[in-house]
């Protein structure tokens, strides 16, 4: 998802519309979020071998969970950059 809205996340974050903003975040702390999950699996399975079985059953909650990670970090993040942009218009041009 990434690689495919290169360009247009970084026009979505510094767009005034807020709606744009809020969507290229979540794009950004999704896959953000989805890279650490991923990482923290590959340890794990280098570390204990667990059984395979072990990661479909926790797949679905594994989703809501990492979704949910990242709704919080896009009202964080959105509610934080329109704070730094009132506060420092300077830093954001």
């Amino acid at each position: 998802v990434i690689l495919i809205f290169r360009m247009r996340i970084s026009e979505w974050i510094n767009s005034d519309n807020q709606l744009m903003k809020s969507i290229g975040l979540f794009i950004c702390s999704f896959s953000s979020t989805i890279a650490g999950h991923m990482l923290g699996n590959l340890i794990f399975i280098l570390l204990l071998s667990p059984e395979p079985g072990l990661f479909i059953t926790i797949l679905f909650v594994s989703i809501i969970e990492r979704i949910g990670i990242s709704i919080g970090a896009t009202f964080f993040a959105t509610s934080f950059l329109i704070a730094v942009k009132k506060i420092y218009p300077e830093l954001l041009n």
